[in-house]
């Protein structure tokens, strides 16, 4: 019987101030590095566990998985494919951080046998961008996204957040323009959900900026229409 693995890499350079995941921001390499010697250990527990059993889907998320270094993603494939057997259809997905990928990174990630990499955006708008601690331009994420294209990761997905502060129609509008230009293959629109009671660092965003709940629901219906208007199926 196939399983699907999901893989936890919970570090970045930088942390964003909306995020909700399960990270922390590093300076150093070195947690990371030990971090993935655990992992290293954990998956030899789960495989003498549940056996050498097939892969039909793997998928790193974090944090940022692309914090990487380009050793650690060839020992993590090679230590993947000694304790699982890897079905020849294995989805392999990858979040990536356009920050922290280059095409030397590019070409280890398409080795490890990724087919589908989602792409982090938000928002475009520099100023909304500035308010989250998100600096992210169109062009850096344009050729991230071309990288994994040429290399024959044809499965893209981008993410966007509406609700962000200093977020207006007008910003949104942009920045859903820009994304369909890039024709991902799918597309994740979502609310950004302000809870600074359970994350700390989401009290670095000043809440009278933030969109009241009209407001929300304003962005939520333009960003969904933008899609439909250009060929998407809403299916959530």
């Amino acid at each position: 019987q196939s399983v699907s693995l999901y893989l936890h890499v919970p570090f970045c350079d930088r942390l964003c101030w909306f995020c909700g995941c399960h990270t922390k921001q590093v300076q150093r390499y070195d947690p990371v590095a030990k971090y993935l010697e655990a992992l290293h250990a954990e998956i030899k527990l789960v495989s003498s566990k549940i056996g050498r059993r097939r892969l039909s889907a793997v998928h790193l998320g974090g944090g940022s998985p692309t914090i990487m270094s380009p050793y650690d993603i060839q020992r993590l494939g090679e230590a993947l494919r000694s304790a699982f057997e890897f079905a020849p259809d294995c989805e392999i997905s990858l979040e990536v951080d356009p920050n922290d990928i280059d095409e030397s990174k590019v070409d280890f990630w398409t080795d490890f046998g990724v087919t589908r990499a989602s792409f982090g955006v938000q928002d475009f708008d520099p100023v909304v961008q500035q308010a989250i601690n998100r600096p992210q331009t169109f062009e850096q994420t344009r050729m991230a996204i071309e990288g994994f294209r040429k290399r024959g990761v044809s499965s893209i997905n981008l993410d966007v957040l509406y609700g962000l502060p200093h977020q207006t129609m007008e910003t949104l509008r942009r920045t859903m323009e820009q994304v369909i230009s890039l024709s991902p293959d799918r597309l994740a629109l979502f609310g950004y959900a302000h809870v600074p009671w359970m994350k700390k660092h989401q009290r670095l965003i000043e809440e009278t900026v933030l969109p009241d709940r009209h407001a929300r629901f304003d962005q939520a219906s333009l960003g969904a229409e933008l899609l439909e208007q250009a060929g998407y199926i809403r299916i959530g």
